[in-house]
């Protein structure tokens, strides 16, 4: 049960990241 959050937990900070790369790349 608690494997499974981490990897969501790692799953949504990539795409945080993701975002706020594009958004310093742009800006």
């Amino acid at each position: 049960m608690q494997i499974i959050s981490i990897l969501f937990l790692q799953r949504q900070l990539i795409f945080l990241i993701s975002c706020c790369g594009t958004i310093i790349r742009t800006g």
